[in-house]
């Protein structure tokens, strides 16, 4: 395990079962909030018949998808089960984290510079380093997983 760079290392660290099931307890819990947020949200859209417009639909489907991926990540981490790579996430997960947060980096950067806001900025470098930071978990446990299947 002294392989990798030192960003790695400390980011790889382990922490301790109790911490572990706690942040899963939390992350399970906003899953489902988000969730019901979703379903209530699917609700109003209907009642009022706004599903038709790409506001509603682009927030309930990001609303929804957040609530997915909490869930997973809530549950995998409060009963520990990690995947076949080790992870909360397969690798193709984090890659698809990485472009989400890479588009959402063009977008604050669009709407910002379009409309003069100067403080997009710290949403423009933050999507940029959640984009990093997922490319390179996904790169991470992928390497893990050819790891495993190459070894006897």
């Amino acid at each position: 395990m002294n392989q990798g760079s030192p960003a790695e290392r400390v980011l790889l660290k382990p922490v301790g079962a109790r911490l572990q099931r706690a942040v899963g307890l939390v992350a399970l819990l906003g899953g489902v909030a988000l969730l019901l947020g979703g379903l209530a949200l699917t609700r109003a859209a209907f009642a009022n018949q706004r599903l038709g417009q790409p506001a509603a639909v682009i927030v309930l489907v990001v609303v929804l998808l957040l609530a997915a991926i909490l869930l997973v990540a809530g549950a995998r981490m409060l009963f520990q089960l990690p995947n076949k790579y080790g992870a909360v996430f397969a690798p193709w997960v984090w890659f698809a984290i990485a472009g989400v947060m890479l588009l959402i980096s063009v977008a604050l950067a669009s709407v910002g510079f379009n409309r003069g806001i100067s403080e997009a900025g710290q949403g423009v470098v933050s999507a940029l380093l959640l984009s990093l930071l997922s490319y390179g978990a996904g790169s991470h446990f992928r390497r893990m997983g050819r790891r495993s299947q190459d070894a006897p």
